[in-house]
């Protein structure tokens, strides 16, 4: 061929075939070089147009691909067509142009009749950009077995997608399998974030709540969630009655906003020291519950005990100081302790 590229004759259809070959071994530069020296000739410009539309799409030049593109269409066969959809559809994708990609990228074909997870994620994703969640989740639901970066984007996506239309579990199930892909480690710590959120939320049947809070605070120390995360832990204790470990956080997390939860926890753990026999460890206890005092029930509840503990340890006076000032506070009457006062009081006094 390049004995013949300057000949009269041949050399037109030299330097066709010499672009064909360095477009088809990705020399892209050579490529176009010899296509623009046969651009202006007619024989060349229906096939030259799709070439042109493919190697500027690789070389990062969108729009001209997408110029070329539509100009080659008309005169491309059915299989260049579908794939000059995809150049076009994927063009304006990658130009963030996500509406005008979807008409184009919805008529691909695919390689050999089937589409990758990379096609079902772009097309997946430019519904996703466009709040058509349906569609989005229909897209990301057929990337299966994907163990790579396009597959995290995906199941992020689709927890993003399902958390949208309120389907929390899909949107748990989803976050999990993104948080356990490390290809991306900003979209494993934003999925873990969710999926901690979620389980708090909603449940978990993988595993126990605070142990996922637990581990989600361990992996990511100085997260800008981390206090809520902590609260979220606070209050998962809470509701599952460990208050034990709830106890722990909220003695080494003292915030303004964590001091109603703090009175409740410094109360149930000191019912749960005195069931085990443990009265001064409780009655320590009851007092930071008292000295709390952000909930009227609980402080009379705590005062209550206070007094329960004293005398059990035989130290009456303090006891029947505490039944006292438990029966002069306006929520006492509300609490299950009252009828125990009312009874108990008057016989040590006497006494």
């Amino acid at each position: 061929m390049n004995k013949v590229v300057n000949s009269p004759e041949y050399g037109s259809q030299a330097k066709y075939y010499l672009g064909f070959m360095a477009y088809e071994g990705d020399d892209y530069k050579q490529a176009t070089k010899y296509f623009d020296e046969v651009s202006g000739e007619e024989k060349y410009k229906e096939k030259l147009s799709y070439y042109q539309a493919d190697m500027n799409f690789k070389l990062g030049n969108f729009q001209k691909a997408i110029d070329l593109g539509e100009k080659a269409m008309d005169k491309s066969s059915a299989l260049e067509k579908s794939e000059l959809y995809k150049i076009i559809g994927e063009s304006y994708f990658n130009l963030k142009q996500y509406e005008k990609s979807i008409p184009y990228l919805v008529q691909y074909k695919g390689k050999k009749g089937r589409w990758n997870n990379t096609d079902f994620y772009q097309l997946g994703y430019a519904y996703y950009k466009q709040n058509d969640f349906e569609n989005a989740i229909s897209q990301f639901n057929k990337i299966i077995g994907g163990k790579d970066f396009v597959a995290q984007n995906a199941y992020y996506h689709l927890g993003e997608s399902y958390l949208k239309l309120d389907k929390k579990q899909e949107a748990l199930n989803a976050f999990k399998n993104a948080s356990e892909m490390d290809f991306e480690t900003s979209i494993q710590e934003d999925a873990s974030l969710n999926y901690a959120k979620l389980s708090y939320d909603i449940g978990n049947s993988y595993q126990n709540v605070p142990s996922i809070l637990i581990a989600f605070l361990k992996k990511y120390p100085n997260h800008a969630s981390k206090s809520e995360v902590e609260k979220l832990l606070i209050d998962s204790y809470i509701s599952s009655k460990n208050y034990k470990e709830a106890l722990v956080l909220l003695e080494k997390n003292k915030s303004s906003e964590n001091r109603v939860a703090y009175q409740k926890v410094t109360f149930y753990r000191g019912l749960e020291l005195y069931t085990d026999g443990k009265y001064q460890e409780a009655a320590t206890l009851f007092e930071k519950s008292i000295d709390e005092a952000k909930e009227a029930k609980f402080t009379a509840r705590a005062t209550f005990w206070k007094g329960e503990t004293e005398y059990v340890l035989e130290d009456f006076k303090n006891a029947v100081l505490h039944y006292k000032q438990f029966l002069g506070l306006a929520q006492a009457k509300e609490t299950p302790e009252y009828k125990t006062v009312i009874t108990i009081l008057p016989t040590l006094i006497s006494s």
